[in-house]
């Protein structure tokens, strides 16, 4: 009997082991491609402001949309040609299979430091395209409202 319950026990064990490993997958470093079984989409921007701190280092503050929990803020890239908008595409990685995803929509707030690229003036209107979408944003600042 005590052998029977020995080698039942040994069965969980080895059998919940394993699971426990296979779902213990170590966290994704950032600029590393996506694991397997996500890929890289281009996210929804809900809403965009152009933003003067007092360090006079502009911000683009993006609402990111995130449809369902299968999709997570991946990052950004921004690049500018010149006399050219600076293009910013922003990016979600979302789970690819059959995955139960839990239908809400999320919104994330993503700060991006303009340093070298766009330097307006308080009140200036400067025109971007964000995931190809021209968008014409004013600068805004606390000291001086648009």
């Amino acid at each position: 009997m005590n052998t029977l319950l020995t080698a039942i026990a040994i069965i969980i064990f080895t059998v919940f082991g394993s699971v426990c490993e296979a779902r213990d997958e170590p966290a994704q470093t950032p600029g590393e491609p996506p694991a397997p079984d996500r890929e890289e989409v281009a996210s929804n921007v809900d809403g965009a402001s152009l933003v003067l701190d007092a360090s006079a280092t502009p911000e683009l503050v993006l609402q990111v949309g995130l449809p369902n929990t299968c999709h997570e803020f991946s990052g950004y890239e921004v690049s500018q040609e010149s006399d050219q908008p600076v293009r910013v595409e922003v990016y979600s990685s979302k789970i690819v299979g059959p995955y139960a995803c839990a239908e809400i929509y999320l919104t994330e707030e993503v700060r991006i430091s303009l340093e070298g690229f766009a330097q307006p003036q308080p009140c200036e209107l400067v025109t971007f395209v964000i995931n190809g979408e021209p968008r014409h944003l004013p600068a805004e600042s606390a000291s001086a409202p648009c």
